[in-house]
């Protein structure tokens, strides 16, 4: 289908939004929405929803991220180092493929996360469980 047929409008409403920001990033085939922040990340073949946040060395694949609500504030994603406060977006080195990404993902990073139906994976304090290749935190 085609986002820019005349007969078929999509109909939408500003948010206000700043624009993404990529920082060496490798975006292949892929939908970015507005306030996304993508820092050296590889994203094919998939769509990140408003406000989505990757961090470095991830790889998203044929994926749908939902994105967030909000921002988090720099208090609450950079907090006191004994705190165990997981900050929203996709951790360091996490590769996600073939999955649907749920509102507000939180990864502690260095996690592998495949469709495989019913399979569970151990990601840092959380456990995360991928039933008909959607995932809830």
């Amino acid at each position: 289908f085609s986002l820019y047929d005349e007969k078929a409008p999509i109909y939408t409403r500003s948010r206000y939004l700043p624009p993404s920001k990529l920082l060496n990033c490798e975006i292949v085939e892929s939908l970015i929405s507005d306030g996304c922040i993508l820092k050296e990340c590889r994203v094919r073949h998939s769509v990140l929803g408003v406000r989505s946040r990757i961090q470095s060395g991830c790889v998203i694949e044929d994926t749908l991220v939902m994105g967030a609500d909000f921002y988090e504030p720099y208090e609450q994603r950079f907090p006191d180092p004994l705190d165990s406060h997981i900050p929203v977006g996709i951790g360091e080195n996490t590769v996600i493929r073939r999955c649907i990404v749920d509102k507000m993902p939180v990864s502690v990073g260095m996690c592998r996360l495949l469709t495989k139906i019913g399979y569970r994976r151990r990601t840092g304090r959380l456990w995360g469980f991928i039933s008909a290749a959607v995932l809830w935190w």
